[in-house]
């Protein structure tokens, strides 16, 4: 069928997975990124299961106290089916309207169904690990605490598979109903940002009040405040029946939920891929030809420019770049702001008697002002905005080549741009951290100029990375940065400069030296490694720039 070679031929345009990616590596001699960043992926993965599993069992535990041993698989489901449609919002949106291959598929003799089904499918498949990185651990926790019978493992294959249909579908549907009632197109990165900015408030919430249960369980608080979720989501659930049949159909009488689960999920699927595909193509053409006329007339009023020096000009250059869509924005802001909002939230709903634990901790612990430097230091230098600074250029990457500009600045502006986005997201940390901890004020000695230097090193650690191979033709957003695996090289190399100045200021301890003299002397290793650096990495720039690069 048409539509699953549109499916096929869209997961290989817009994966590094696919044949043409790893003939790419291959090419370059560069398959031996893969088992690194499958290194990186499974960490991260085993993190992220290890906290469920931890919450799973606190809600599954008071679950059977409340006398709903449902309720596990309830809030898995529930959980699962709203962060789905969430996504599937903004990455439906693009995929839908806004993605190169699409406005490419409209002169071929292809029917609308064939577009829009192979676009939800490619949806199915990029949202179904998430689902199952929220469900499965559900099914591992109850199986381990709870006698089952043989319908549980059949429904938790059937569930894995069946229950995202339904959120894709709504969310679809909410994607062409609003596409048709307002003109996204000018407002589409707000929209997109603000979506998942939503879906991290969610999460941080549903995390706060697992902890408040948690922490309170031994109280009897933890119950209380579960005996009124559920009497809340009572008021509801038979708003949601898909997700109660679902969830009772894991136990031994759940043979008719599963058949209802199974058909509403995959009935709605259907029935709204029937209805949203009528006039897509046409819809297509004629929101295309209106933003090809606005773009003249905006061109033809934009008269007059605002005059700035070449440095922030070029500065503003990156910023548009980063806010040209979703993608680029809540990575950027994503690693900005979600350290601190766990740490405000860590400080909100930490108990007095946890508190005085880790203060004691603290206390026990030898020099942790030095160990808390260093830790944050690394969260600032390990993200993927420097590592990614000519990728996310992509084919506009032409235009810095002909700028009449030499490479120093250009690099010079980057630089700049890096610091103005992470330096006073770390003071902040360590400002928080610092209250939180209790970490004398002298520290403050060592940790600004500190983490400057390292945030600049981070810098040239992550453009030198980008800079021998950047990812310049990609055709989705979340290829110069999510599936770039300069971002993996560039953190494993950052890892590396962090662990040696750790091992500095181990031996300067070793020798007697005083903490707060060894935090000072790191700051300025790392300040002088990084003037060390900067002409090195002009010097590569200029022969990038020079020519060696092509698009």
């Amino acid at each position: 069928m048409k539509t699953f070679r549109l499916l096929r031929a869209s997961l290989q345009g817009t994966s590094w997975f696919s044949r043409g990616g790893l003939q790419e590596l291959k090419n370059r001699d560069q398959l031996w990124l893969l088992p690194l960043g499958g290194a990186g992926i499974l960490v991260a993965i085993g993190s992220f299961i290890m906290m469920l599993i931890r919450n799973y069992q606190g809600i599954l535990a008071l679950g059977l106290q409340a006398g709903r041993p449902e309720a596990l698989f309830f809030f898995s489901l529930l959980g699962s089916t709203i962060f789905i449609f969430l996504i599937t919002i903004p990455f439906g949106i693009s995929l839908l309207y806004f993605s190169r291959d699409t406005r490419m598929l409209i002169p071929l003799p292809l029917k609308d169904f064939e577009i829009v089904a192979a676009k939800t499918l490619h949806l199915y498949l990029f949202l179904l690990p998430l689902h199952l990185l929220i469900f499965i651990p559900a099914v591992v926790v109850t199986a381990s605490n709870l006698t089952v019978c043989p319908l549980f493992y059949i429904n938790t294959v059937i569930q894995g598979i069946f229950i995202p249909l339904l959120p894709i579908a709504l969310g679809v549907g909410f994607i062409v109903l609003l596409m048709k009632a307002v003109n996204i197109s000018r407002h589409k990165t707000a929209f997109e940002v603000f979506g998942m900015l939503f879906g991290l408030m969610m999460i941080l919430g549903f995390q706060v009040l697992l902890t408040r249960v948690m922490a309170s369980e031994l109280t009897g608080e933890g119950q209380a405040i579960f005996a009124r979720l559920l009497e809340l989501v009572n008021r509801f659930i038979d708003a949601l029946p898909p997700l109660k049949w679902a969830a009772m159909g894991f136990f031994a009488d759940g043979a008719g939920y599963l058949l209802l689960s199974i058909l509403t999920s995959a009935g709605f699927f259907v029935i709204t891929l029937l209805l949203i595909h009528r006039g897509f193509i046409k819809g297509l053409s004629a929101r295309m030809e209106s933003q090809s006329v606005s773009r003249v007339r905006k061109g033809k009023g934009s008269t007059i420019l605002r005059q700035r020096s070449i440095t922030k000009s070029l500065i503003y250059r990156e910023w548009k770049i980063l806010s040209s869509n979703s993608t680029f924005i809540f990575e950027a802001f994503g690693e900005v702001l979600v350290l601190p909002l766990l740490l405000l939230v860590f400080s909100f709903v930490t108990p007095g008697e946890a508190r005085e634990g880790l203060d004691s901790l603290l206390a026990a612990i030898p020099h942790p002002e030095l160990i808390i430097f260093g830790l944050v230091v690394l969260f600032a230098s390990i993200n993927a905005m420097a590592s990614t600074s000519l990728s996310r250029e992509g084919r506009s990457f032409a235009l810095s080549l002909t700028l009449p500009l030499s490479s120093r600045e250009q690099m010079k502006a980057k630089l700049l741009f890096q610091i103005v986005l992470f330096f006073p997201a770390y003071l902040l940390n360590m400002t928080i951290l610092m209250i939180i901890l209790k970490v004398p004020v002298g520290a403050a000695m060592f940790i600004v100029p500190g983490g400057f230097g390292f945030i600049i090193l981070g810098f040239l650690t992550g453009i030198s990375v980008d800079l021998r191979r950047p990812v310049l033709t990609w055709s989705h957003p979340q290829q110069a940065v999510k599936q770039n695996l300069n971002v993996l090289v560039s953190m494993g190399l950052s890892v590396v400069v962090i662990g040696a100045h750790a091992g500095i200021a181990w031996l300067l301890l070793k020798a007697g030296m005083g903490t707060t003299m060894v935090g000072f002397s790191i700051a300025l290793l790392a300040l002088f490694f990084a003037a060390l650096l900067f002409p090195g990495v002009i010097r590569y720039a200029e022969k990038s720039y020079g020519g060696r690069l092509e698009i």
